[in-house]
């Protein structure tokens, strides 16, 4: 029984930090008794102590924020230094294939100057009902065509071969009418299909 109760009364000691005589370890009836004749310097040393300990805590979160911050920026700063080198390689990149397209603009127009034939001009779109496209472009571009590539074309015959391949639907079918074999009235030149077109559309 004698071991239990000072068991017990061991657990009931609180130290105490005071200034008059520095820590000091306490039993309940002492702090009971502090309680009852000191209140005030007893408060006076809760608050402080609770005071240090909040103190301990602001500066601890002060310190895990910085760090926090100093990390934030550590990232920022690497994932700035890697967009740099990926817009460094990014511009190498394009720079190389700037360069083999002109050498290859350079050598396809050699080979066109080689070949004493223009440079080919696009092909325009099929024809089919005049609307889409439209037929007034699209003869404008067959006519411009047919100026630009001229070597291309050595005679009328492939001229009218061409304009037949650039048409479809409604627009085949007008030119038809005299492609068939059994016609007797069969087109002559390109420009007798342009009428045709032209009174058709």
């Amino acid at each position: 029984m004698a071991r239990d109760a000072t068991e017990q009364t061991q657990r009931q000691r609180v130290t105490l930090d005071t200034k008059e005589k520095g820590r000091k370890i306490i039993t309940q009836e002492e702090f009971l008794a502090l309680c009852r004749d000191h209140p005030n310097e007893l408060f006076d040393y809760v608050a402080d102590t609770f005071n240090r300990m909040i103190d301990l805590e602001n500066r601890y979160r002060e310190q895990m924020d910085e760090e926090f911050v100093q990390n934030v920026r550590n990232e920022f700063q690497d994932k700035e230094r890697q967009i740099d080198e990926l817009m460094a390689e990014r511009d190498e990149y394009k720079t190389a294939y700037a360069e083999a397209q002109l050498r290859s603009r350079g050598s396809t127009v050699e080979s066109t100057k080689s070949s004493g034939k223009s440079e080919k001009v696009p092909d325009p779109p099929i024809l089919t009902d005049g609307k889409e496209p439209e037929f007034e472009d699209w003869m404008i571009e067959m006519k411009g065509k047919f100026v630009a590539n001229a070597d291309h074309f050595h005679n009328d015959q492939m001229k009218r071969v061409y304009l037949v391949s650039r048409t479809s639907g409604l627009a085949r079918q007008q030119l038809s009418i005299r492609l068939c074999e059994e016609t007797t009235d069969s087109y002559t030149s390109v420009e007798q299909m342009f009428k045709a077109l032209t009174t058709a559309f």
